[in-house]
């Protein structure tokens, strides 16, 4: 039997019985509440779930579970959903699209893996200058999609203020711990990169970037406050900045 392992899934859910014991909890998977499992538990106020869950009614590939925990007056809390992936169906091709137009949308298939890291440029040519969504999401196996993930990026075209500099990419906006710069260029550049807060200080200072054709690195923004910043990218003829919010 296959089992799938849920780690403190219901750490959320014991504060919604706040002054009643939790003596029971019960879960079902993809919407089935005709075939959940009931459990029984010590009674107490503060209920944390990390167990093995017998995942034999879920078929292979995107699954959704949903889980309740019940009070000694006999209350079902809120059920809380969430989405997993049960293995037998491997991944087989991802899938991304931008500015929530999903007829845009670019399939790459791949073999056959459990893990899938995708490490790879993805064209933008098509785009203005400006911020914009990417919307990504994968296939398993069966032929099932994940919950898509959407994130915001900005995106520039042909600098003038950085002669060489074709674009630059500065993702997510908002960002929270760390933003991310990529620069392509068609000369060579020696470019500097500093994150400012919204009076003009300088905030963090990156090292130098040696860019010959494509370049990316990660801005550290730990320790910044929420709120809007700039990164001002300098080059020997010439300096850009554009704007991102610090959002964790």
């Amino acid at each position: 039997m296959r089992t799938l392992l849920l780690l403190t899934f219901l750490g959320g859910i014991a504060t919604m019985s706040h002054a009643q014991n939790i003596t029971a909890y019960r879960y079902w998977f993809d919407d089935d509440a005709g075939a959940l499992v009931n459990v029984a538990v010590t009674a107490g106020q503060q209920f944390t779930l990390n167990t093995d869950l017998a995942a034999a009614a879920a078929g292979d590939g995107y699954n959704r579970i949903t889980l309740q925990t019940q009070d000694d007056l006999g209350v079902w809390s809120v059920p809380l959903t969430k989405v997993f992936h049960r293995q037998g169906g491997d991944l087989t091709a991802w899938q991304y699209w931008f500015d929530d137009n999903i007829s845009t949308e670019q399939t790459v298939n791949v073999p056959a893996t459990s893990t899938l890291d995708v490490v790879t440029n993805i064209d933008c040519s098509a785009l203005p200058t400006g911020s914009h969504l990417i919307t990504w999401r994968d296939r398993d196996q069966i032929g099932y999609w994940s919950v898509p993930l959407t994130t915001e990026f900005s995106f520039t075209v042909g600098l003038q203020e950085l002669p060489g500099v074709q674009s630059v990419l500065l993702f997510p906006n908002p960002a929270a711990s760390e933003l991310w710069l990529r620069i392509d260029a068609s000369t060579d550049q020696d470019l500097s990169a500093e994150v400012l807060d919204a009076s003009g200080r300088v905030v963090k200072q990156a090292p130098r970037i040696a860019v010959s054709s494509s370049s990316t690195i990660a801005l550290d923004l730990s320790g910044l406050a929420n709120g809007p910043y700039q990164v001002r990218i300098a080059g020997e003829q010439g300096i850009k900045c554009l704007p991102f919010f610090k959002q964790q």
